[in-house]
Order: structure tokens, then C-alpha cells, then sequence
């Protein structure tokens, strides 16, 4: 396969063939099957063929095919009566059999075991970590996995000129139930047993997608996810979207450029000013006072003669946020908090808080962490100063720059991105 720009995995330098050889065999696998692979995978090592017919309440005519298609993977030895299994292959396939475990989760102990299929010395090579780093998974994460922007930003340099990568990963990774039957991606990507699951495999060492199994009337079938910290995260993501207010629902509407035109006003002498006008004048440095009048000064009549879209673009780049001890850093970050609204319409302001995921405090942004055994994507908690302070940011500061309209909701305060805001906002 070709190198991926953010890592240099190949596949030929452990014995993945074997390996495909194997999951294929797993994949057909029947009910029968996998109760004869859990006896001899938690047997002894040396065992009877009469044991195991017993044990699972069958002839021995039946389950002696589904031994010999072990032996062939080398996983048992049968002489006689006498089953002889080996260690090696069976703490293979103990790894492969968790996938048919309904509680089952592709996480990252998951992914952990998945690389201890591979020599240890080759590792660095396929991901490009730091030769200081003493701990290996730990250096992928923080290179890979550790924030959602990144790892968003990763999958994007993987799918990059691979569009079966790209059509294996959008599937997988979407809503409703961010998995997928293999079945179906594979015909779609148009691709061979063989040639799928190799695919697959690539994609499980670059931790885009796992493969799993889940059952079903007629057995059991082989899906695709994201690997299960992934999905909670896109879980919580879609769960959290806004719902679309009808328009004709919204009452109290300030739209637009009104607070613009307003303030253009105020400085043309065309209309005496109301509070809001008057303070962002002054925060501005736009008017001075002469004789108990408020006439523009230099920087205001300068910007009475710019278009209506730098007259935004002015206030936008100069936010005057009241009472606020925020950084620019944070003030941006609120700002961008829209983005995951930006198509959807008219939308309540505390329905839109549900999904804020912004870096408004001193934390870092959402990061990969470890508690206990277990990782997540630990997302985060805010004040009621930092509620303010978004709050602020849209309705004032965004709302007065144009980019946000803002109107009332059944008597709750809502806001939708004006025209001018997703020319401003889109990527």
C-alpha cells in the first residue's frame, strides 16, 4: 500500500498475510464455530476430540471439520483423538474472539493488544514518534489521537487522494449508529474479500476504523466503527445539535446590519442615540463631547465612510466585551463556537449551549485522557462567567458586528448566522 503522509505503516513487515488468512477464516465463522474455537481457547492445551464433543453436547462428526479448519491455521494439532493447541496462536485468537463479546469495545486497551501483534522495533518506524519517548502508545496519542481537531486533521491527510479510505472512514464515522456492515461497504468500495480486509487492517493500525462483530438472526456479522472513544465523542457531538427553530416561531427580531445602520446614523447627527449606541461609540473612540453634544471625531467620521461590510468587519475585529476579564484567545474561541450552527437556522440559545465544546477557561481544549484503565475525550464544564461570556459574545459583540441575528423564542433568547456570517464563518 501506498505511505500515508502522517504515517509510514507497511504492512509487509510482520506477517500480515497470515493474519488476513485468519480473519477471513474468522469472518465465516458459524455459531458452532466459535463455541468450538471458546472450548479449545479456554481448555487446556492438551485435549481430547471426545471432551469437546461432550463438553458442547455434539457429535464429534460435526465439530472434526471445524477443528481441522483450525489446524490449518495453525492453531491446533490433531493426532488421534488427542487436541494439541498452541499457545502462541491461541493468544492470537483470544484477541480476535473479543470481537464477538456483545460487550465488546474497540477502545483503546483494544488498540493497545492490536499492536503487540507487531514487533516491538517496528513500531517506531511506522509511526514517527520521538526516539526519546519511553512509552509508545502514550507518544501515539498525543501524536494522533490527542485532541478531536487533530485527530480530525489526521484522518483527512489518510483519506487524501484514498477515496476508499475516505468512503470506508464517512460511512463508519456517521450518524445513525456509527457502524457499518462490512458487507455493504465492500461492495460499495467495490473491493474483494481478500482486498477488504486488508484494507481494514491498514486502517485499524492508522486507528480510523475496527472491525467487530455483532449478532444477528442468521449468525453473526462483521461491522466497521471508529474505535470506541471516537464514537462516544461523535455521539455526544450529534446529540448535542441544536434543533432549527421555524422562523415564523421567532418574535423580536434584530437582524442584520441594524446595529450598524444605527450607529452610522448616531454619527451622521441623523438620530439622537440610544444606550447601546452611545456606549459602543465611546468604547469605540468614535465621538467626543463639544458643548453637551456628542460629535464624531476623526476615527468616527473615518468610519462613517467605509462600506456597511468593513464597518463590520471593523467592529468584528475590535470586540468591546463589558465586564470582561476574557483573553483574546477566549473571545475567539466563543466566537467560533458557532460554527456548529452555521447552516441550521434560527436555533435557542440554551439548546446551543448543550453542545458547546469551546476552550473558554484556563483548561486546554478537549483532550484524550486516561482514568484508570479507560480513556475519553473529556469534554468541559464552565461557569457561569464563562456562560456569560459566550452569551455575551454572540448577542452583543457578534449581533452588533452582523454576523448574528438575534430574536426571542417563546420568551427564550435565540439567534441564527446572518448572510453576512457564514461568508465570514465558512470554512
Amino acid at each position: 500500500m501506498a505511505e500515508i503522509k502522517k504515517n509510514k505503516i507497511c504492512l509487509s513487515d510482520y506477517n500480515y498475510k497470515k493474519d488476513i488468512e485468519n480473519r477471513l477464516l474468522i469472518s465465516t465463522f458459524s455459531t458452532l464455530d466459535l463455541q468450538v474455537l471458546e472450548e479449545i481457547l479456554y481448555s487446556p492445551a492438551t485435549i481430547s476430540l471426545k471432551r469437546i464433543a461432550k463438553n458442547l453436547n455434539v457429535e464429534e462428526k460435526e465439530i472434526l471439520p471445524i477443528l481441522k479448519k483450525l489446524e490449518i491455521a495453525n492453531l491446533l494439532k490433531i493426532e488421534n483423538d488427542l487436541i494439541t493447541v498452541d499457545k502462541k496462536v491461541r493468544k492470537y485468537f483470544e484477541f480476535e474472539f473479543f470481537k464477538f463479546d456483545e460487550n465488546f469495545k474497540p477502545d483503546m486497551e483494544f488498540l493497545q493488544g492490536l499492536l503487540q501483534k507487531v514487533p516491538i522495533h517496528i513500531l517506531p518506524s511506522w509511526y514517527p514518534i520521538s526516539k526519546s519517548s519511553d512509552n509508545i502508545f502514550d507518544s501515539i496519542i498525543e501524536k494522533y489521537l490527542l485532541t478531536p481537531n487533530q485527530y480530525q486533521n489526521y484522518l483527512n491527510d489518510l483519506c487524501k487522494d484514498n477515496p476508499i479510505f475516505s468512503q470506508i472512514i464517512k460511512d463508519s464515522h456517521s450518524h445513525p449508529s456509527y457502524k457499518i456492515s462490512s458487507d455493504v461497504i465492500r461492495k460499495k468500495c467495490k473491493l474483494s474479500k481478500e482486498q477488504f480486509t486488508e484494507t481494514l487492517l491498514f486502517l485499524e493500525y492508522s486507528f480510523a476504523c475496527c472491525i467487530s462483530y455483532e449478532k444477528i438472526e442468521e449468525g453473526w456479522q462483521e461491522i466497521v466503527t471508529p474505535f470506541y472513544e471516537w464514537a462516544e465523542y461523535l455521539k455526544h457531538q450529534y446529540s448535542t445539535t441544536s434543533n432549527s427553530l421555524k422562523f415564523k416561531q421567532i418574535s423580536s427580531i434584530k437582524s442584520d446590519f441594524c446595529f450598524i445602520e444605527a450607529l452610522s446614523d448616531f454619527l451622521a447627527q441623523k438620530k439622537s442615540p440610544n444606550d447601546p449606541i452611545l456606549k459602543k461609540a465611546e468604547e469605540l473612540h468614535f465621538i467626543e463631547k463639544k458643548r453637551d453634544k456628542y460629535l464624531p471625531n476623526k476615527k468616527g467620521q473615518s468610519f462613517l465612510k467605509l462600506s456597511l461590510e468593513k464597518k463590520a468587519m471593523h467592529l468584528y475585529l475590535n470586540p468591546t466585551i463589558e465586564n470582561s476579564s476574557s483573553s483574546e484567545k477566549q473571545i475567539k474561541e466563543a466566537e467560533k463556537s458557532i460554527l456548529k450552527i452555521l447552516n441550521l437556522g434560527w436555533v435557542e440559545f440554551e439548546d446551543f449551549l448543550k453542545g458547546v465544546t469551546a476552550a473558554l477557561n484556563s483548561q486546554q481544549p478537549i483532550k484524550l485522557k486516561k482514568n484508570g484503565k479507560n480513556y475519553s475525550y473529556e469534554l468541559p464544564k464552565y461557569s457561569q462567567d464563562e456562560i456569560n461570556l459566550l452569551k455575551t459574545t454572540i448577542f452583543e459583540h457578534l449581533f452588533q458586528a452582523g454576523i448574528v441575528n438575534i430574536g426571542k423564542y417563546k420568551d427564550k433568547e435565540c439567534f441564527s448566522i446572518s448572510d453576512f456570517g457564514k461568508t465570514l464563518f465558512e470554512p
